[in-house]
């Protein structure tokens, strides 16, 4: 038999005790019940026979990793660690994004973009917030993340009609699939009247339109006279 590592030695008052917990389980939920039924069948100061793990996890059909979990939480971290599992009992871990790291991240989202880029995007962000060491590192994605919290858009800008005062770019910025300038579509309407070469506008109605334009064709029933047929 190979040497068990985590080894179980129950003294008489713990054996009462998982003993009350295995015959009273109105009060214990199943895995408590089932991991004092372990602790007992592991406990080395006992007279019964001697069993490894995989002999015990066959006993009560759960596998050897479970059977060698509890002894080795008994005898790292005690009784109750056992009973319950208590695996995951580590410190929390702080957030690597900070509030003052937000801060760093939106300001430069809202900075003019490095030269040579038309704007900022979220893998330039994230290279940018790495490089400045404001953080060790974070994927372009939790960079889009963080800004659609806050509502940042830097690839975009909010303006009204009219551009702002020696805004070039924004005023020869296609605004259709012809390349077409916003400067040369609203130019059109201040063109001297011409019956010739009318000028239409044409825009979208906010609503739907079910009705049919065309006269429906009723259906007839059809024809089954012979003589209509021709040979």
């Amino acid at each position: 038999m190979p040497e068990i590592k985590y080894k179980v030695k129950l003294s008489p008052e713990k054996v009462t005790m998982l003993w009350e917990i295995t015959h009273k389980g109105s009060k214990n939920t199943a895995k408590t019940i089932l991991h004092a039924n372990i602790l007992l069948k592991t406990n080395e100061n006992g007279s019964g026979v001697k069993r490894n793990n995989r002999e015990i996890a066959e006993i009560f059909d759960v596998s050897p990793t479970t059977v060698n979990e509890v002894r080795k939480l008994y005898s790292k971290s005690g009784m109750e660690a056992a009973l319950h599992r208590k695996t995951r009992i580590t410190p929390s871990v702080a957030s690597k994004i900070t509030g003052d790291f937000e801060a760093q991240v939106i300001a430069t989202a809202l900075s003019p973009a490095p030269k040579g880029r038309a704007n900022w995007t979220l893998r330039l962000l994230a290279e940018h917030c790495m490089e400045k060491k404001y953080i060790v590192s974070i994927s372009h994605s939790a960079i889009g993340e963080m800004l659609n919290t806050n509502e940042v858009k830097p690839h975009l800008s909010r303006y009204w009609c009219i551009p702002k005062e020696n805004d070039a770019h924004f005023v020869a910025h296609p605004v259709s699939s012809t390349g077409q300038a916003m400067e040369d579509i609203l130019g059109i309407y201040q063109r001297p009247y011409n019956p010739l070469l009318p000028v239409l506008c044409m825009d979208e109605k906010p609503v739907q339109l079910l009705d049919e334009i065309i006269e429906r064709v009723n259906a007839k029933p059809l024809r089954t006279d012979p003589s209509s047929f021709r040979a």
